[in-house]
């Protein structure tokens, strides 16, 4: 099932439960029906995932690679900065603080920078807190 799938389905299953919307007279048109386990275990769990899904990561070297390419908005990260570094499609040109740059290709297969992704630089699938960038250990 597809992010976009898993999403009607939960809200589906929430519209389907929710006092507003018929409660449990609509049972039987919720998605969520005939689960094996209590369909409300199951929704929530769902919508759990959904939501934890949208925090702010670390992307693997594949996402930020691929990101790099399609994305039109990037957070950089870098070990030893106190502000990250927030890009947009046409400025794909990120000031290291070793005095080098990252391009958009410079994640490709046979760049040099394949080896130090995670170490001296790394990208968020979102803007995280501080906290959250001092939880995430380096590769070092």
């Amino acid at each position: 099932m597809t992010d976009a799938e898993k999403r009607e389905k939960v809200m589906r299953g929430l519209e389907c439960c929710s006092p507003q919307h018929g409660g449990t007279e609509l049972c039987e048109q919720c998605p969520y029906y005939k689960e094996p386990f209590p369909c409300a275990n199951t929704l929530l769990y769902d919508a759990l995932a959904l939501l934890k899904a949208q925090e702010p990561r670390v992307m693997t070297l594949e996402e930020a690679r691929e990101t790099l390419h399609t994305s039109d908005f990037l957070v950089m990260e870098e070990p030893h900065r106190s502000s990250i570094f927030l890009g947009h499609r046409g400025e794909w040109h990120f000031d290291l603080s070793n005095g080098e740059y990252l391009d958009f290709d410079d994640l490709d297969v046979g760049s040099n920078y394949v080896v130090e992704y995670g170490k001296i630089f790394r990208f968020w699938t979102s803007r995280p807190t501080e906290e959250q960038r001092k939880a995430v250990e380096w590769n070092v």
